[in-house]
């Protein structure tokens, strides 16, 4: 992407059992600027025949500089209940 240019990233956590003391450090940007869209979203999916909780956020990234632009992984923080 260019510099200031508007990058939107999609994370979705595919769970099958209930989590229990969820904590979730966003992602992280090198050389750009990270926003958080809204609040987390609660969805069902079926992938392969199984039901899946999906958690689903939204950001949008400003890259700063150019070059290649590094996103480091979300962190889950999180106990399965069942």
């Amino acid at each position: 992407p260019m510099v200031h240019e508007q990058v939107k990233i999609k994370l979705k956590i595919y769970h099958s059992e209930p989590l229990l003391d969820a904590k979730l450090t966003p992602p992280s940007v090198e050389n750009g600027l990270l926003f958080a869209l809204d609040s987390q979203t609660h969805l069902f999916e079926i992938v392969n025949n199984q039901r899946y909780q999906v958690e689903q956020y939204r950001y949008i990234v400003y890259p700063q500089t150019k070059g290649k632009m590094r996103i480091h992984a979300p962190i889950l923080d999180a106990l399965e209940y069942g």
